[in-house]
């Protein structure tokens, strides 16, 4: 629901991720459809960075609308 109380529609959009092995853990990258970076972090295990890419994708109408918004 939008916050003026209206049905919000949500865009269907695909994203794409990538998991990359760092000297202190893993790092993540959730991208959009154009190839822009729309969250990310790093974590110590690889396993605690992919359950962050998996809450960061059931999340995405929401992070995607903060990430474009700047």
């Amino acid at each position: 629901m939008a916050e003026d109380g209206s049905s919000e529609m949500l865009e269907q959009t695909s994203l794409a991720y990538s998991l990359s092995q760092i000297e202190t853990g893993w790092r993540w990258s959730v991208y959009d459809e154009d190839g822009i970076v729309v969250a990310g972090g790093a974590d110590p295990s690889r396993d605690v960075a992919q359950a962050a890419v998996e809450r960061t994708l059931r999340a995405a109408p929401q992070v995607i609308r903060l990430a474009r918004a700047g």
